[in-house]
């Protein structure tokens, strides 16, 4: 029999980039272990019947769903102390598990708190972002999530240093490389129906803030003013910002873009795409690290990212650029890269976040063993 690891999500099991190394680690390891997940919503997402046909559970605590932002936010603060009865009852009704591998920052604190009382040997916290703005009370919740992560965790680990210095500040932790599907996202399986005059720039994320969508807007009108035979491709879906996609779509009519645009949903096929775009651009403001860089680098694309993005995350195909130096800077430079290669593909080396290469610190961790 297999033993049991239970995973706890960032929130659900939808595309993005903390969800693809959990998929990875199923993936990959699934023969020796049998994984469950705690999610924290109640729809179905892409990966659901993945997960499930490796042999697990998906157990639902939902966040609050309603539309009342006084409500949202007072669970938003509280969620994590009003369910500690729940997880300590979902860890004896569905285990007994050799390990709990947390993926939700913070509040990883009171779920590795559960899981000490409830014996679970091996404790991981897993950090995935970096350091960005939130309110003084959100601090003070956090700074308290340090103290239970520091005093119940076993193992920490994070995706870079920005991402271990930001959730495990003062406390040791060890740097484990994010993971691409090498499998899936392979340079010569390419097949691109691309036109080579074409400039095609490729987002692919939620839409909010964060990611910054409407700074790519503002970045291809500019390119559209200097080259005309330009197409933008979003894929994504609305994240905690309902609004959001719904300004963007106003910025495209304002600006008369919206017949340059083409929107895929988050289960678009995404190794396709890649092969049919110039570029992917990644404005984020904030990443722990991004492995959506490694999924278009390995495919041979070039990437334009801010330049708050972890450096570790360049395999020799990215373009660091400032937020501060505005869409024209932006423009300029993305433009002056494909009247110089036409935005032709080119290998990259990325076996360092290769899934071979990466899964047997996990598998040391599971075991008990110090990395």
């Amino acid at each position: 029999m297999r033993k049991k690891i239970l995973i706890i999500a960032c929130n659900t099991l939808d595309r993005g980039g903390v969800q693809s190394i959990i998929m990875s680690i199923v993936r990959n390891l699934s023969s020796i272990y049998q994984f469950d997940i705690v999610v924290f919503d109640s729809q179905e997402r892409l990966y659901d019947k993945e997960f499930l046909s490796y042999g697990g559970e998906i157990i639902r605590l939902p966040n609050y769903e309603g539309k009342h932002s006084i409500l949202k936010r007072l669970h938003a603060y509280g969620r994590g102390f009003f369910r500690i009865k729940k997880i300590r009852r979902i860890i004896r009704s569905h285990g007994p598990y050799e390990a709990i591998h947390c993926h939700n920052d913070f509040e990883s604190g009171i779920f590795l708190y559960c899981a000490e009382k409830e014996k679970i040997p091996v404790r991981v916290a897993h950090a995935h972002i970096s350091k960005t703005w939130v309110h003084l009370s959100k601090r003070i919740l956090n700074a308290g999530y340090c103290r239970l992560i520091n005093k119940y965790s076993t193992d920490r680990i994070c995706c870079s240093a920005s991402a271990g210095d930001y959730i495990f500040k003062g406390m040791t932790y060890k740097i484990i490389n994010n993971t691409y599907n090498e499998r899936k996202f392979d340079y010569n399986k390419q097949v691109s129906n691309n036109d080579s005059n074409v400039l095609s720039i490729l987002q692919i994320g939620y839409y909010c803030s964060n990611k910054n969508q409407q700074f790519t807007i503002e970045v291809f009108d500019a390119i559209c003013k200097r080259y005309a035979n330009s197409r933008l491709v979003f894929v994504g879906f609305e994240g905690e910002e309902p609004g959001y996609s719904k300004q963007m779509n106003i910025m495209l009519n304002d600006r008369h873009l919206s017949d340059k645009v083409t929107f895929y949903p988050a289960n678009a096929d995404i190794p396709y795409l890649l092969s049919n775009c110039s570029y992917l651009v990644f404005p984020s403001h904030a990443e722990g690290f991004g492995i959506v860089l490694i999924e278009a680098q390995s495919m041979g694309v070039k990437c334009f990212a801010s330049d708050t993005i972890p450096k570790t995350a360049d395999c020799g195909g990215c373009a660091f650029l400032s937020l501060s130096e505005g869409a024209e800077k932006w423009a300029d430079t993305i433009v002056e890269s494909f009247l110089c290669d036409n935005g032709k593909h080119f290998p990259h080396d990325c076996s360092n976040f290769k899934e071979q290469n990466v899964m047997p610190e996990y598998e040391k961790i599971y075991r008990g063993e110090s990395l």
